[in-house]
Protein backbone atom coordinates (compact mmCIF):
# COMPACT_ATOMS: atom_id res chain seq x y z
CA UNK A 1 0.00 0.00 0.00
CA UNK A 2 1.25 3.32 -0.70
CA UNK A 3 2.12 5.83 2.39
CA UNK A 4 2.58 8.77 -0.06
CA UNK A 5 -0.23 11.89 -0.16
CA UNK A 6 -1.30 12.08 -4.05
CA UNK A 7 -1.81 16.07 -3.89
CA UNK A 8 1.31 17.00 -1.69
CA UNK A 9 3.84 14.04 -1.52
CA UNK A 10 4.17 13.85 2.20
CA UNK A 11 3.57 10.86 4.19
CA UNK A 12 0.51 9.23 5.25
CA UNK A 13 -0.30 8.73 9.10
CA UNK A 14 -3.39 6.79 9.82
CA UNK A 15 -5.96 8.54 12.37
CA UNK A 16 -8.63 6.14 13.95
CA UNK A 17 -8.26 3.61 11.23
CA UNK A 18 -8.63 6.03 8.62
CA UNK A 19 -5.48 7.37 6.37
CA UNK A 20 -5.69 10.79 6.74
CA UNK A 21 -2.32 13.61 5.07
CA UNK A 22 -1.45 16.08 7.97
CA UNK A 23 -1.16 18.80 5.53
CA UNK A 24 -3.75 18.58 3.25
CA UNK A 25 -6.15 17.21 5.74
CA UNK A 26 -7.35 15.41 3.03
CA UNK A 27 -8.34 10.94 3.69
CA UNK A 28 -6.66 8.90 1.62
CA UNK A 29 -9.10 6.53 -0.25
CA UNK A 30 -8.03 3.68 -1.40
CA UNK A 31 -10.52 2.89 -4.41
CA UNK A 32 -11.57 -0.80 -5.87
CA UNK A 33 -12.88 -2.00 -9.24
CA UNK A 34 -15.93 -3.43 -8.88
CA UNK A 35 -14.58 -6.59 -10.77
CA UNK A 36 -17.97 -6.11 -13.47
CA UNK A 37 -16.95 -6.44 -16.94
CA UNK A 38 -19.06 -5.59 -19.78
CA UNK A 39 -20.30 -8.45 -21.44
CA UNK A 40 -19.97 -9.05 -25.01
CA UNK A 41 -22.84 -9.19 -27.31
CA UNK A 42 -22.02 -12.05 -29.90
CA UNK A 43 -23.22 -10.21 -33.50
CA UNK A 44 -25.10 -11.97 -35.72
CA UNK A 45 -23.78 -13.64 -38.81
CA UNK A 46 -25.16 -14.69 -41.81
CA UNK A 47 -25.20 -19.09 -41.73
CA UNK A 48 -23.68 -19.80 -44.82
CA UNK A 49 -20.58 -18.14 -43.35
CA UNK A 50 -20.75 -21.33 -41.01
CA UNK A 51 -21.70 -23.79 -43.94
CA UNK A 52 -19.52 -22.90 -46.68
CA UNK A 53 -16.26 -20.52 -47.16
CA UNK A 54 -15.73 -18.14 -50.50
CA UNK A 55 -12.33 -20.07 -50.86
CA UNK A 56 -13.64 -23.07 -51.48
CA UNK A 57 -14.02 -22.47 -55.64
CA UNK A 58 -10.16 -21.84 -55.48
CA UNK A 59 -7.68 -23.92 -57.34
CA UNK A 60 -5.48 -24.55 -54.82
CA UNK A 61 -3.26 -25.71 -56.81
CA UNK A 62 -2.54 -22.47 -59.16
CA UNK A 63 0.44 -20.55 -57.59
CA UNK A 64 0.24 -17.61 -55.38
CA UNK A 65 -0.46 -13.68 -57.05
CA UNK A 66 2.91 -12.40 -56.89
CA UNK A 67 4.58 -15.35 -58.45
CA UNK A 68 1.80 -16.05 -61.25
CA UNK A 69 3.08 -16.31 -64.42
CA UNK A 70 6.56 -16.19 -63.88
CA UNK A 71 9.18 -18.05 -66.27
CA UNK A 72 10.94 -20.16 -63.54
CA UNK A 73 7.70 -21.85 -62.64
CA UNK A 74 7.50 -23.83 -65.83
CA UNK A 75 10.98 -25.51 -64.90
CA UNK A 76 10.53 -25.84 -61.15
CA UNK A 77 9.70 -28.96 -59.07
CA UNK A 78 6.58 -30.13 -58.02
CA UNK A 79 7.30 -29.48 -54.38
CA UNK A 80 8.53 -26.07 -55.30
CA UNK A 81 4.62 -25.73 -57.14
CA UNK A 82 3.68 -27.02 -54.09
CA UNK A 83 4.75 -24.49 -51.26
CA UNK A 84 4.80 -21.47 -53.95
CA UNK A 85 1.03 -22.32 -54.29
CA UNK A 86 -2.35 -21.21 -52.69
CA UNK A 87 -2.61 -24.59 -50.44
CA UNK A 88 0.29 -23.20 -48.68
CA UNK A 89 -0.65 -19.80 -48.84
CA UNK A 90 -1.78 -17.50 -46.27
CA UNK A 91 -5.22 -15.45 -45.79
CA UNK A 92 -3.57 -12.78 -47.30
CA UNK A 93 -3.13 -14.61 -50.53
CA UNK A 94 -6.34 -16.37 -50.53
CA UNK A 95 -7.79 -13.07 -50.41
CA UNK A 96 -6.11 -11.62 -53.62
CA UNK A 97 -6.68 -14.63 -55.65
CA UNK A 98 -10.30 -13.83 -54.65
CA UNK A 99 -10.04 -10.40 -55.98
CA UNK A 100 -8.71 -11.35 -58.93
CA UNK A 101 -11.05 -13.60 -59.45
CA UNK A 102 -14.08 -11.51 -59.27
CA UNK A 103 -12.21 -8.25 -60.70
CA UNK A 104 -12.08 -10.13 -63.66
CA UNK A 105 -16.42 -9.33 -64.33
CA UNK A 106 -15.44 -6.08 -62.97
CA UNK A 107 -11.85 -3.90 -64.07
CA UNK A 108 -12.55 -0.98 -65.85
CA UNK A 109 -8.94 -2.27 -67.37
CA UNK A 110 -6.48 -5.10 -66.81
CA UNK A 111 -4.67 -2.83 -64.41
CA UNK A 112 -7.59 -1.46 -62.33
CA UNK A 113 -7.70 -1.92 -58.51
CA UNK A 114 -8.30 1.56 -57.15
CA UNK A 115 -11.99 2.28 -58.83
CA UNK A 116 -14.91 2.54 -56.30
CA UNK A 117 -15.95 -1.13 -57.80
CA UNK A 118 -12.54 -2.66 -56.92
CA UNK A 119 -12.30 -1.17 -53.45
CA UNK A 120 -16.72 -2.86 -52.57
CA UNK A 121 -14.33 -6.13 -53.93
CA UNK A 122 -11.73 -5.91 -51.77
CA UNK A 123 -13.81 -4.85 -49.07
CA UNK A 124 -16.66 -7.55 -49.43
CA UNK A 125 -13.56 -10.31 -49.56
CA UNK A 126 -12.18 -8.83 -46.19
CA UNK A 127 -15.31 -8.90 -44.56
CA UNK A 128 -16.61 -12.15 -45.54
CA UNK A 129 -13.24 -13.14 -44.25
CA UNK A 130 -13.20 -11.61 -40.97
CA UNK A 131 -17.03 -13.12 -40.81
CA UNK A 132 -15.99 -16.77 -41.07
CA UNK A 133 -13.26 -16.19 -38.56
CA UNK A 134 -15.49 -14.64 -35.97
CA UNK A 135 -18.09 -17.05 -36.56
CA UNK A 136 -15.87 -20.13 -37.12
CA UNK A 137 -12.88 -19.46 -34.65
CA UNK A 138 -13.26 -16.82 -31.95
CA UNK A 139 -16.90 -16.24 -30.97
CA UNK A 140 -15.59 -13.58 -27.84
CA UNK A 141 -13.49 -10.94 -30.18
CA UNK A 142 -14.67 -7.49 -29.57
CA UNK A 143 -12.12 -6.14 -31.33
CA UNK A 144 -12.97 -7.86 -34.29
CA UNK A 145 -16.64 -6.65 -34.14
CA UNK A 146 -15.15 -3.14 -34.32
CA UNK A 147 -13.41 -4.01 -37.87
CA UNK A 148 -16.02 -5.88 -39.12
CA UNK A 149 -18.78 -2.97 -38.54
CA UNK A 150 -16.66 0.24 -39.72
CA UNK A 151 -15.80 -2.15 -43.03
CA UNK A 152 -19.05 -2.56 -43.66
CA UNK A 153 -20.23 1.73 -43.44
CA UNK A 154 -17.04 1.93 -45.65
CA UNK A 155 -18.65 -0.17 -48.17
CA UNK A 156 -22.06 1.37 -47.55
CA UNK A 157 -21.04 4.24 -48.85
CA UNK A 158 -18.83 2.70 -52.16
CA UNK A 159 -21.75 1.33 -53.05
CA UNK A 160 -23.53 4.26 -52.40
CA UNK A 161 -21.65 6.32 -54.84
CA UNK A 162 -21.74 3.38 -57.26
CA UNK A 163 -25.61 4.45 -57.26
CA UNK A 164 -25.67 7.31 -57.91
CA UNK A 165 -22.74 7.80 -60.61
CA UNK A 166 -22.23 4.35 -61.80
CA UNK A 167 -25.57 2.27 -62.16
CA UNK A 168 -24.72 -0.65 -64.19
CA UNK A 169 -21.45 -1.56 -61.73
CA UNK A 170 -23.82 -0.80 -58.36
CA UNK A 171 -26.17 -4.08 -59.79
CA UNK A 172 -23.59 -5.94 -61.39
CA UNK A 173 -22.09 -6.16 -57.65
CA UNK A 174 -25.16 -6.41 -56.48
CA UNK A 175 -26.03 -9.30 -58.12
CA UNK A 176 -22.37 -10.86 -58.28
CA UNK A 177 -22.04 -11.05 -54.03
CA UNK A 178 -26.04 -11.30 -53.61
CA UNK A 179 -25.66 -8.52 -51.49
CA UNK A 180 -28.77 -6.38 -50.01
CA UNK A 181 -28.10 -2.79 -49.79
CA UNK A 182 -30.89 -0.23 -47.98
CA UNK A 183 -30.99 2.87 -49.96
CA UNK A 184 -31.04 5.82 -47.21
CA UNK A 185 -34.30 7.47 -46.48
CA UNK A 186 -35.70 10.29 -48.83
CA UNK A 187 -36.26 12.69 -45.60
CA UNK A 188 -34.82 12.55 -42.02
CA UNK A 189 -36.47 14.54 -39.45
CA UNK A 190 -37.08 13.87 -36.06
CA UNK A 191 -40.22 13.74 -34.92
CA UNK A 192 -41.74 15.92 -32.40
CA UNK A 193 -44.83 17.21 -30.95
CA UNK A 194 -44.03 20.60 -33.06
CA UNK A 195 -44.26 18.59 -36.42
CA UNK A 196 -46.91 17.22 -35.04
CA UNK A 197 -48.67 20.98 -34.72
CA UNK A 198 -47.27 22.23 -37.76
CA UNK A 199 -48.62 19.29 -39.89
CA UNK A 200 -51.93 19.70 -38.55
CA UNK A 201 -52.43 23.43 -38.78
CA UNK A 202 -51.34 23.04 -42.43
CA UNK A 203 -53.67 20.52 -42.98
CA UNK A 204 -56.94 22.92 -41.64
CA UNK A 205 -55.40 25.93 -43.50
CA UNK A 206 -55.42 23.94 -46.55
CA UNK A 207 -59.15 22.76 -46.24
CA UNK A 208 -60.11 26.49 -44.99
CA UNK A 209 -58.70 28.15 -48.55
CA UNK A 210 -60.52 25.37 -50.26
CA UNK A 211 -63.82 25.90 -48.83
CA UNK A 212 -63.21 29.32 -48.97
CA UNK A 213 -62.54 28.63 -52.92
CA UNK A 214 -65.63 26.76 -53.41
CA UNK A 215 -67.91 29.01 -51.48
CA UNK A 216 -66.31 32.16 -54.31
CA UNK A 217 -66.87 29.84 -57.02
CA UNK A 218 -70.57 28.90 -56.16
CA UNK A 219 -71.40 32.35 -55.45
CA UNK A 220 -70.06 33.52 -58.79
CA UNK A 221 -71.83 30.89 -60.70
CA UNK A 222 -75.67 31.85 -58.35
CA UNK A 223 -74.69 35.81 -59.37
CA UNK A 224 -74.35 34.31 -63.23
CA UNK A 225 -77.17 32.70 -62.95
CA UNK A 226 -79.52 35.88 -61.62
CA UNK A 227 -78.11 37.88 -64.00
CA UNK A 228 -79.03 35.82 -67.01
CA UNK A 229 -82.57 35.10 -65.85
CA UNK A 230 -82.83 39.03 -65.51
CA UNK A 231 -81.77 39.53 -68.48
CA UNK A 232 -84.32 36.87 -70.17
CA UNK A 233 -87.22 38.33 -67.94
CA UNK A 234 -86.19 41.81 -69.56
CA UNK A 235 -85.99 40.39 -73.13
CA UNK A 236 -89.46 39.07 -72.35
CA UNK A 237 -90.61 42.55 -71.22
CA UNK A 238 -89.60 44.48 -73.70
CA UNK A 239 -91.09 41.67 -76.20
CA UNK A 240 -94.29 42.42 -74.39
CA UNK A 241 -94.12 46.05 -74.97
CA UNK A 242 -93.16 45.73 -78.67
CA UNK A 243 -96.64 43.62 -78.82
CA UNK A 244 -98.65 45.78 -77.25
CA UNK A 245 -98.05 49.12 -79.07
Amino acid sequence: MNNTCRLLSTTIKAQGGARVCMLCNVAQVRWKSSGRRRSHVPMAVPPERLEWSQFDSLDKKQPRVEFAGLPELESANEKVLKVLSLEFGTRVDLEKAKVLEYGKQLQRHPNDFDSPEMKVVQMTVHLRTLQEHYARIFRQDRKIVGAIRKLMERRHEQLEYLRLYRYESYAKILKIFDLKHKLPPLQRRRRSPLIDAVSDMRIRSFAEARRIKFEEEDRIQQLAQLKQQLKQQLLQDEQRQVAQA
